[in-house]
């Protein structure tokens, strides 16, 4: 008698647990991993002479002309640049892993010829997001500040990018 109770507890146990555990992975686990974008792209002078960094050059607040030289019309004489990429999560479902952004940017080195000598830069970061399901990816240019600058970011393995121009210049 004993011995039947104890298999029926055992039995009724062991179907409770499977109809529980089945039951919690059909209805709790998301079938699809959140949306990763592209939310904004921001580019910041650092300047030499201060060890401080400009506002958002794409504000159109920053002087560009003569970067390389301390100017009245600046807080001083640049030719490095931080470039942050922000991506978001959005939608339901579950976080992405191993995802990575990639930023590409070309432009010339400022060389005594005046055309410059072609630059390419091209770093791929993976993606961390946060619990506010953000993520900030910083890249660091140099050599930048007498030519034309175009920036290209992507969520690599997912379509689209995010494109912007900076448009240095130098000269008299």
């Amino acid at each position: 008698m004993v011995k039947l109770i104890y298999r029926s507890v055992l039995i009724a146990g062991l179907v409770w647990f499977l109809s529980a555990n089945s039951h919690a992975q059909s209805g709790d686990v998301p079938s699809r991993p959140q949306t990763l974008r592209l939310a904004n792209m921001q580019a910041m002078l650092f300047f030499e002479n201060t060890g401080k960094f400009s506002v958002d050059v794409f504000t159109n607040q920053v002087n560009l002309w003569n970067t390389t030289i301390e100017g009245a019309s600046r807080e001083g004489a640049s030719e490095s640049m931080l470039v942050v990429v922000e991506i978001r999560s959005e939608g339901e479902g579950w976080l992405p892993r191993n995802r990575k952004v990639q930023l590409t940017a070309r432009y010339r080195i400022a060389d005594r010829s005046g055309f410059g000598k072609p630059a390419f830069f091209s770093k791929t970061m993976t993606i961390n997001i946060g619990s506010d399901d953000k993520f900030f990816a910083a890249f660091w240019l140099y050599e930048t500040g007498c030519h034309p600058v175009e920036l290209s970011a992507r969520i690599v393995g997912q379509r689209g990018s995010l494109r912007r121009k900076i448009d240095f210049g130098c000269g008299e």
